[in-house]
């Protein structure tokens, strides 16, 4: 269930985006569950409460530049490109890159990009970004890479910790340094730079 502090511009963007279109076939029949859902290679896409948590905390707006590191099967980028410019997104996994691009298309998303890559950078020369989403937990700190690719005033979301202890958190870039703030405790995948 999406929390009622969530804004009412992500709640409706949420429910515009079929998330059977991004499930495999065997997954279809679960799409209105809030739970996370395997979508091969070892991978989920997180639940729509915890998806739309975590877009709301970047506020939003269609005006912005972001990068969503992990695009698993696109479902959180269709939702993105629902309420901003340009949803820039990098995923590791070949295969499921070009699932999230099917998906997209589908979707009739057409300012989310895609490109596979195992670092941090692949977007670089899109820099810097209004906001960041990570779909991955950091072992122990905020990446030196993403925080470089911010923008003074935009924010990032991202999973810290271990395997089994891992928090949400919310980072602000100023002028005079990065404000983190826990938002709440979380599950992901490792992230890997």
């Amino acid at each position: 269930m999406i929390d009622k502090h969530i804004s009412k511009s992500v709640i409706e963007a949420v429910k515009k985006v079929d998330r059977g279109l991004f499930l495999p076939d065997l997954e279809k029949r679960y799409k209105d569950i809030d739970e996370p859902i395997p979508i091969g290679f070892n991978q989920t896409t997180s639940q729509p409460s915890l998806i739309a948590l975590m877009i709301d905390l970047i506020s939003p707006a269609k005006s912005m530049k972001i990068l969503e590191i992990g695009s698993g099967c696109g479902y959180m980028s269709a939702i993105l490109s629902q309420l901003v410019d340009k949803v820039y997104s990098i995923e590791r996994i070949p295969q499921l890159a070009k699932q999230a691009e099917e998906n997209l298309k589908k979707a009739n998303c057409k300012n989310v990009y895609i490109k596979v890559g195992s670092t941090l950078k692949e977007w670089n020369e899109k820099a810097p970004f209004d906001g960041i989403i990570v779909s991955a937990v950091a072992a122990g700190r905020v990446p030196d890479q993403l925080l470089n690719q911010l923008a003074v005033g935009g924010k990032m979301v991202i999973p810290v910790g271990s395997a089994l202890n891992q928090k949400l958190m919310l980072v602000v870039k100023t002028a005079a340094g990065n404000e983190a703030r826990f938002v709440t405790y979380c599950r992901f995948v490792p992230l890997v730079m």
